[in-house]
């Protein structure tokens, strides 16, 4: 998934990026490379847009970087109903040679923005140019009561428009982020993390049996529930939104919003305020007790469920989300086309 603003190379771009800021032609880079003409024509010749060009390329800036020479790029592209906009965009080295980032950014004419790549073998090393805008960075976040995503931030500066970073080598979730005033700055390199995933819709919509009419509740509409500066490498993870009806007849909802490391879990009961259920295993398989004895939501993608208080019988549920009593100790699930197995609730 591309940031607006952001095309793969040759797919006409649905956004341009706003407060972008002007620049002035100038005969050489920023950075320990920008007087190397013999790297500097190399950046050129690797660097490719898709697009027609409207101008010679021109380095914004040259460098080393711990996983080898790097340098930023910008160029006047002509667009298919001939509108002209600047073009922007990295080349890094990747198995000793010079090679484009798979991105390009689209600007207003004549301008540039902050943008960053997270390079080397365990994506612990980050470069951020900040190209003389204000860029903040947030290091890692934390989660309210609430659920809430919370971040402290400091200011970015550079002598030459572009800082390296060392972070802590990714393991999971990348925890850091980005900004410059309102608007995130995009890891250009970012979808190059993701593994491949089944397509289609992953958000797990089911209705149980009784549910009334839909109360739109949904955590992601809320403000603040979000972490609009922090980045998600996978961005298909399932997710669930189950609704129904309580057995005293209120309303429903259990959401879940995933991460790269897992997913908050969200109860409403009754009325449009979120309840935290905590951090969890994010995917296919959600279970969640609510509170007051009031019964567990489980469901399992396209499996077959059955469940048990005690000793007693095995009991049939429908579909595969359900709302189970608050006596349930067992549940069965069947997985499409595979073998039963039972999970204590």
């Amino acid at each position: 998934m591309l940031a607006a603003g952001a095309v793969a190379l040759g797919v006409a771009p649905a956004a341009v990026w706003r407060g972008a800021t002007a620049v002035e032609p100038e005969p050489s880079a920023p950075g320990d490379l920008g007087q190397d003409r013999e790297f500097l024509g190399r950046a050129r010749k690797a660097w490719t847009t898709g697009f027609e060009s409207g101008s010679r390329p021109r380095v914004l800036w040259a460098g080393h970087t711990p996983a080898g020479p790097a340098a930023l790029l910008t160029q006047t592209a002509v667009l298919g109903d001939g509108r002209r906009h600047s073009v922007q965009g990295w080349v890094r080295t990747t198995g000793g040679k010079l090679r484009a980032v798979g991105v390009v950014r689209l600007v207003p004419p004549g301008t540039v923005v902050p943008s960053a790549l997270l390079l080397g073998a365990q994506r612990d090393s980050l470069v951020l140019a900040d190209l003389g805008r204000p860029v903040e960075l947030s290091q890692d976040f934390g989660i309210d009561p609430a659920g809430r995503p919370v971040r402290n931030w400091a200011p970015v500066t550079s002598a030459e428009g572009v800082s390296i970073i060392r972070l802590p080598a990714r393991t999971g979730r990348l925890r850091f982020g980005l900004r410059s005033g309102t608007e995130r700055v995009e890891i250009d390199d970012l979808g190059e993390m993701a593994t491949p995933t089944s397509p289609g819709d992953r958000r797990l919509d089911r209705t149980l049996p009784g549910a009334g009419a839909a109360t739109g509740w949904d955590v992601s509409k809320l403000p603040g529930y979000d972490d609009p500066y922090g980045y998600q490498v996978q961005p298909d993870l399932p997710s669930w939104y189950v609704r129904g009806t309580l057995p005293d007849r209120r309303p429903l909802v259990v959401q879940t919003v995933p991460a790269d490391d897992g997913a908050r879990a969200f109860y409403f009961l009754g009325s449009g305020t979120p309840h935290y259920a905590g951090f969890r295993p994010a995917g296919e398989f959600l279970r969640l007790r609510l509170p007051d004895q009031l019964g567990i939501i489980v469901g399992y993608l396209n499996g077959a469920l059955r469940y048990r208080a005690g000793g007693g019988d095995w009991l049939p549920a429908t579909g595969d989300a359900a709302l189970l009593p608050a006596a349930t100790a067992q549940v069965e699930i069947t997985p499409r086309g595979g073998q039963p197995f039972v999970t204590v609730v």
